[in-house]
């Protein structure tokens, strides 16, 4: 995963998840909004996926997800996802 995914530092994306073949083919899973999805972009924040024992990937953001809620106002509480590593 990355933290940010834009490549100006000022104007950063929710983040990304993807991953990486064995002979160096890059695909994304996911691309973070910072909206309902979550974002994982956030100062000093080193996003991580964990492997479940069902074969799919587990993480979570530190925003987006519900910003309506006082608690979270303005940024989110952040999401909890799940990801498929079946090939499509």
């Amino acid at each position: 995963m990355t933290a940010s995914s834009n490549n100006n530092y000022l104007q950063t994306a929710g983040g990304v998840a993807f991953k990486v073949t064995t002979a160096g083919q890059y695909t994304i899973l996911h691309s973070f909004t910072g909206g309902a999805d979550g974002m994982v972009d956030i100062d000093k924040f080193m996003p991580a996926l964990i492997l479940g024992s069902d074969g799919n990937l587990y993480g979570t953001t530190v925003a987006g997800g519900n910003t309506t809620s006082a608690n979270c106002t303005p940024f989110g509480c952040g999401t909890v996802f799940q990801l498929t590593t079946s090939e499509r």
